[in-house]
């Protein structure tokens, strides 16, 4: 697998976020990247070689506190849509195969 450095910096920055976007992932079953997975990415950032972060973000205090339980309290609902509609094919049999793929961010 192949991540950008930028990635696995953003991991070992805020390892308790990325710890509550792995547990998102695995409780909908779905990656927020087609191409990998927060898991593996907290993996790949402890690996020898891995980037230094630098500065790591404790994630402690009342707004992360906050935003993990919101987040718990979500993932005990049924997700809003399967995940096979979340995903973004290449083609979309919908638009008659335009090859838009992914919005990027």
């Amino acid at each position: 697998m192949f991540v950008s450095k930028r990635d696995l910096l953003a991991i070992a920055r805020r390892p308790r976020l990325a710890v509550l976007y792995a547990e998102v992932e695995s409780a909908r079953g779905d990656s927020f990247r087609p191409d990998w997975r927060i898991a593996d990415l907290i993996e790949a950032s402890r690996q020898p070689g891995a980037p230094y972060p630098g500065i790591v973000l404790p994630d402690d205090g009342p707004d992360m506190d906050l935003l993990e339980r919101q987040i718990r309290t979500a993932l005990l609902q049924p997700a809003r849509k399967a995940v096979h509609l979340a995903a973004h094919p290449r083609s979309c049999p919908a638009c008659g195969g335009c090859n838009a793929g992914p919005t990027t961010r």
